[in-house]
């Protein structure tokens, strides 16, 4: 037995163990609990699908059910005072047992099936009082529930292996293991696609266990199974016993293609000590959090195959250990039945979050390449970190950079527009996600850039949110933008300045511009850098088309940044340059490339986007070149003093005030080629310019100061 028909016979074993007399009303005969209970009863049922294909009909039935129910519970049982309902579906029957104020709790265990459902359980919460126990955060968050008191997140547990089972004695062993129903919607096809991309050489002989069975009616196409030169398939049917199996198998696969509430499946195979292959998706995230499981995005059969590939690559048992405790931890019977009596004891009111704050302007997390993302995650990361129960983040993404759309990003939850996050609908993306966070009751906003600022003076005028707009830098005065686009920045930055609460420079040179320009006083926080050293050893190898020793630049390939003076540079001077940038996202770098890409000495890279292969180029340079002459403090300078090298950097206010004055400056080709000619390579300014970036730019310090800023904001809200 199992899903939530399995958990409503653990909760009555708690109850009565507990002391309380229990009877139970059940509303369906698969579901009938044992003989002592009181008869089989017609509840009132909610069925959505029902209600969508005979509303009529539907609402006639749950009226006559509610009514016979109501008349029951005050002939048959008037001295019951707690009524437990198990699932959404018995929603009148919770509500009928309120209006007898009687106390009553809604335990869920999906999904929301729609926005009319959610909306309704949210009424029947506010007007009702009804308490709701909910078996993961991602359930609370597709009900929409974030803001309701009333709500607990008590996660579900299951009993311990009976170690005496036959099935714990066979002598046969699996590789990989898929226990469940064979549908499309937990993944099989998925599962089979990846097996197909497995069955090479390299795995010959590798077993595979396959324990379910179709849903009634349905049988799986002839073949399913056939093809495979190299695995092993087992295919067992459907087994009463098919969770012990798992205490047989290496790794075990959910590839579920939905948002899984909360599935059983991954609470035993952690029991059993499996390493774990798994979806990005629903409660999964949630229940393999700290475990060694590798998740994949729901319905991506390459990425699935190559977490398998690796899970059995791993040797040692240090992963199975590391599961089977964190089942041990987290998921037995007793820790579940500790959970649960304390959820049912009455409930202390306990004071909500002091921060609720939204992320707003980037693309999203987990971070790829730009600023404002790279600080959005390690701000999300900092909160995990410090265990910020004060604290209740959300990061606006757009959809489609990601497409499996996670609900959460560690402790923070993601919320998805369709809109692109960059280019001219960057403007309508920054201010519908700014009024869906207003409207969800946020009382931070924290605007990175100030694209959507259009909309503060009215989110001033209907909400008492504080306003937090990092300004980022004089973005109005980019080369690249002219015409109407640099009016509407500029006049966009004097909205932000005018509307917001608090102001967030990222450079003394911005903060000191803000307030000749504006007459205000912005708060000086930088960014991190130090995160760019967490690959060092993991990197790659080197690569022998580069030289030895080299002088290194990264950047986008805009007039600004100043890309023609750096190559211009070192093509005179005949030294080794590696510069990897966009080169092919625009006119003006792809003239670049044609100019200077033939050149022996300067090697023209692509964006390097991963991370290892990152921390590597930058590892072996033996210099750094930074043109940028405009947006205040550069992610990518602040990383880079992180590497101990000398710095050459353009000579602008900005740069000077990152780098306290330590590096080397420049502002033509031919003075850079004389630098670069002279031999420049001061090891005391490059543990200087180290020395700055671990006093200034580290994200534990950043991160202290934006949630102290928060804090305070909250304060005066």
């Amino acid at each position: 037995m199992y899903g939530s028909s399995r958990i409503g016979r653990f909760i009555i074993t708690f109850l009565e163990e507990a002391g309380y007399p229990v009877d139970a009303l059940v509303a369906v005969e698969r579901n009938a609990p044992a003989a002592r209970y009181a008869a089989r009863a017609d509840l009132p049922i909610l069925v959505m699908r029902e209600f969508r294909q005979a509303p009529f009909k539907s609402l006639v039935k749950t009226v006559r059910n509610s009514v016979r129910f109501a008349t029951l519970l005050r002939k048959r049982f008037p001295r019951h005072r707690t009524l437990y309902c198990n699932t959404f579906a018995t929603l009148p029957a919770a509500l009928i047992a309120r209006m007898s104020r009687r106390r009553c709790l809604l335990h869920l265990h999906e999904t929301a099936p729609g926005a009319a459902a959610a909306w309704l359980l949210k009424a029947a919460i506010r007007l009702s009082g009804l308490r709701v126990i909910v078996v993961s955060q991602a359930i609370k968050d597709s009900w929409g529930l974030e803001n309701a008191t009333r709500v607990q997140v008590i996660h579900n547990g299951i009993p311990d292996l009976d170690t005496g089972n036959a099935a714990m004695e066979e002598i046969r062993r699996w590789d990989i293991a898929f226990v469940g129903r064979l549908t499309a919607k937990k993944g099989f096809y998925v599962f089979l696609d990846a097996l197909r991309q497995l069955d090479t050489p390299r795995h010959h002989g590798t077993r595979i266990l396959i324990l379910g069975g179709c849903l009634p009616g349905e049988t799986l196409p002839p073949g399913t199974f056939a093809g495979f030169a190299h695995l092993q398939l087992d295919y067992l049917g459907e087994r009463p016993d098919a969770a012990a199996f798992f205490a047989q198998s290496k790794t075990a696969c959910i590839p579920s293609l939905f948002a899984d509430p909360f599935p059983t499946t991954a609470l035993e195979a952690l029991r059993a000590g499996c390493l774990i292959a798994a979806s990005d998706t629903g409660g999964l995230p949630e229940a393999l959090q700290g475990t060694a499981s590798t998740l994949v995005a729901p319905g991506n059969a390459e990425a699935l195959a190559l977490a398998l590939a690796a899970k059995l690559a791993e040797a040692g048992p240090d992963g199975a250990r590391q599961n089977r405790a964190q089942y041990e931890a987290r998921f037995t019977l007793e820790e579940f039945k500790t959970r649960f009596l304390a959820g049912l004891a009455p409930q202390k009111t306990s004071p909500a979050p002091q921060i609720k704050a939204a992320i707003l302007g980037t693309v999203g997390v987990p971070g790829c390449y730009g600023g404002f993302e790279t600080l959005a995650e390690n701000l999300v990361r900092y909160s995990m970190a410090q265990r910020r129960k004060d604290a209740d983040l959300t990061v606006y993404c757009s959809a489609r950079a990601y497409p499996a759309r996670p609900a959460r990003f560690l402790n923070a939850r993601l919320r998805y527009s369709r809109l692109n996050a960059n280019g001219i609908q960057s403007i309508l993306y920054d201010a519908v996600t700014a009024l869906d966070a207003v409207r969800r009751g946020h009382n931070v906003l924290l605007l990175l850039g100030v694209s959507g600022a259009c909309v503060l003076p009215l989110i001033r005028l209907v909400s008492k949110a504080r306003i937090i707009t990092n300004v980022d830098g004089i973005e109005w005065e980019r080369a690249k933008w002219a015409g109407p686009a640099r009016h509407f920045l500029h006049w966009s930055e004097g909205l932000a300045v005018r509307w917001s609460h608090q102001v967030i420079a990222d450079n003394q040179g911005i903060a000191d511009y803000l307030r000749e320009t504006y007459g205000i006083t912005a708060e000086v926080i930088a960014y991190g850098g130090d995160h760019a050293l967490a690959a060092l050893g993991t990197a790659g190898c080197d690569d022998p088309a580069l030289p030895a020793r080299y002088a290194l630049a990264l950047c986008r390939i805009e007039p600004e940044n100043n890309p023609e003076m750096i190559l211009t540079a070192f093509a005179q001077a005949g030294q080794p340059l590696v510069f990897a940038g966009n080169w092919n996202n625009s006119a003006f770098g792809r003239r670049l490339r044609a100019q200077f890409g033939g050149h022996p000495g300067l090697h023209l890279l692509d964006p390097v986007y991963d991370p290892g292969a990152l921390c590597h180029l930058r590892a072996q340079a033996s210099l750094y070149v930074h043109g940028h002459s405009a947006g205040g403090t550069n992610p990518a300078l602040v990383e880079m003093m992180h590497f101990n090298l000398p710095i050459l950097a353009y000579d602008c206010s900005f740069n000077r005030f990152t780098t306290e004055q330590q590096a080397a400056f420049f502002t033509s080709s031919a003075a850079l080629a004389e630098l670069i000619s002279s031999g420049f390579d001061d090891t005391a300014a490059a543990a200087a310019l180290c020395d700055v970036a671990r006093r200034r730019y580290r994200w534990d310090r950043i991160g202290q100061q934006y949630f102290g800023l928060m804090q305070a904001d909250t304060q005066k809200t």
